[in-house]
């Protein structure tokens, strides 16, 4: 908070303005209200990736191309979701260093160390570095936790599991293994990635693990009490693994056993690298409207802020909040540099073509359903319906 103060104040200084800034819950509506009335007051917004689509297909926005003095190929802004926005040769949002928020937007894991040692399961941190950290091998580890701890014969929230996950970490565990729900081609057009062999025994595969309920534990669809238990079963021993996002680092921080921050597993060994998937709702993305007058002074504001950004707000996020006081042992800021250095974004579920992200959700948890070849079927039509109407508005 104190560098944010800090870096509104230097900009104001330098540039002899005044910055003011306006947090809202609905800050898509309100650019697209003043728009329509061509009203010039906001500068540029940073809006939530999910709202992302209305103002590409309504027009409300400009063209990142357009704005003078902006570098977009700077550090501060993040490179990997340039992937998923530069469509048809036109980039109308940008992610980075303007706000800290887009590093609690991505996916990671976690690991209770004292488990680890207590059932001599030797070093995950090697196994990271050597490749072989994929989901079976994050199920062998955890299977040693899974109990009925009570005795009661059924698997709830009093037992223990090997990780405790959301219903957004099914789209996080498919990313980190290579899943795409969409891409870019050469010429920055939307093409439907799901469609092949590799993506369908990918699905098959998790949905057999997911599906043994004795050994992982859904919080979303199986606790009574879901807003406690997302982090409350893991400080509470239940869980030798913990899948969310770097968000739940802070709430870890008076947690009684130690832990370890890893990212997610890969599918198998055959990939080459660990991959970052972001929470796909919640991306903060910068965004000028398309009714700003003043195309040099946001371009400015945002180029500057950003710089500022990394130079100053991220090292007190990532080094004073996150290595400092919440990672606690280097290898852990070791798989930081790793969780962050190499981030995805998945355009199938950023612009969420055909609502294809939770269909698969609700198949994989309330209809049981792994007919996973008939639903993509289903849902073509309307799926390349969608992705043709957003590649003609941006025309």
């Amino acid at each position: 908070n104190d560098a944010t103060y800090r870096r509104m104040l230097a900009v104001g200084e330098k540039y002899n303005c005044v910055i003011e800034e306006l947090n809202v819950n609905n800050a898509d509506q309100l650019l697209q209200t003043t728009v329509t009335a061509g009203d010039d007051t906001y500068a540029f917004a940073i809006v939530r990736s999910n709202k992302l689509t209305s103002l590409m297909t309504g027009g409300y926005l400009t063209d990142i191309s357009e704005i003078p003095h902006l570098n977009p190929d700077a550090p501060y802004y993040d490179q990997g979701s340039r992937s998923a926005f530069a469509i048809g040769g036109s980039e109308y949002g940008l992610t980075g260093d303007l706000t800290m928020n887009l590093y609690y937007t991505t996916f990671c894991a976690y690991f209770n160390k004292q488990l680890m040692a207590d059932y001599k399961l030797g070093s995950i941190y090697d196994t990271i570095r050597d490749g072989g950290w994929t989901i079976d091998e994050m199920f062998r580890l955890g299977k040693n936790t899974a109990a009925d701890l009570d005795n009661n014969g059924t698997s709830d929230n009093q037992d223990s599991y090997a990780f405790t996950y959301i219903y957004d970490d099914l789209e996080g565990l498919l990313n980190a293994g290579g899943f795409r729900y969409a891409e870019l081609n050469d010429e920055g057009e939307i093409q439907i990635a799901y469609e092949t062999e590799t993506a369908m025994d990918m699905l098959l595969r998790l949905f057999d693990l997911l599906s043994d309920e004795a050994v992982s534990f859904n919080v979303h669809t199986r606790s009574p009490q879901a807003n406690i238990d997302e982090v409350g079963m893991f400080m509470n021993r239940q869980a030798m693994f913990s899948l969310a996002g770097i968000y739940y680092a802070p709430q870890f921080r008076d947690m009684k056993d130690d832990f370890g921050i890893i990212p997610f597993p890969k599918f198998d060994e055959k990939q080459k690298e660990y991959l970052t998937p972001m929470f796909s709702v919640c991306i903060p993305i910068t965004v000028v409207p398309r009714s700003n007058a003043d195309l040099d002074a946001a371009g400015i504001l945002i180029e500057e802020m950003s710089y500022l950004g990394r130079k100053d707000l991220y090292p007190a996020v990532f080094d004073t909040l996150l290595k400092g006081k919440i990672a606690r042992d280097d290898d852990s800021i070791e798989m930081l540099d790793i969780i962050f250095g190499n981030t995805f974004y998945d355009p199938g579920l950023i612009f969420n073509f055909g609502d294809v992200g939770t269909g698969l959700r609700q198949m994989f948890f309330s209809k049981k359903d792994n007919g996973f070849a008939s639903f993509f079927e289903s849902v073509r039509t309307v799926v390349q319906s969608e992705i043709d109407a957003l590649m003609e508005a941006i025309k």
